[in-house]
């Protein structure tokens, strides 16, 4: 049995946020390079980082590519025992069919993520 405990949207949004965040300071960005660096501007991502504002698939990879994140080591932090793939299938009624083919699009281009 899954150790998975299903949440909100607005725990998954602010999660998400959190995981950003976490990631920027790590590289020791302020939000304004950070925010920058993907193209977005910083009152954007501190809504983000703050979850008070979803991301779109499209944002989310623009954060990550705009920085040089791996989109997996941002997810792998919202579910630490659990594979990206996962917890893309246990999200999946939340998006609708575009954003669902985007990111099996992305995940098949990248089979080098570790599925746990």
């Amino acid at each position: 049995m899954s150790d998975y405990k299903s949440i909100s949207e607005e725990k998954f949004i602010s999660m998400m946020g959190e995981a950003i965040r976490k990631e920027r300071e790590e590289l020791g960005l302020t939000q304004h390079r950070f925010a920058e660096n993907a193209g977005m501007s910083p009152s954007y991502l501190s809504q983000v980082e703050n979850g008070h504002r979803p991301l779109s698939i499209s944002m989310f990879l623009q954060i990550c590519n705009g920085n040089g994140i791996s989109a997996y080591t941002i997810l792998k932090e919202l579910y630490p025992k659990k594979s990206v793939y996962d917890l893309v299938v246990d999200n999946a009624p939340m998006l609708d069919q575009r954003e669902i083919d985007k990111i099996l699009d992305f995940l098949n281009s990248i089979r080098s993520i570790p599925r746990e």
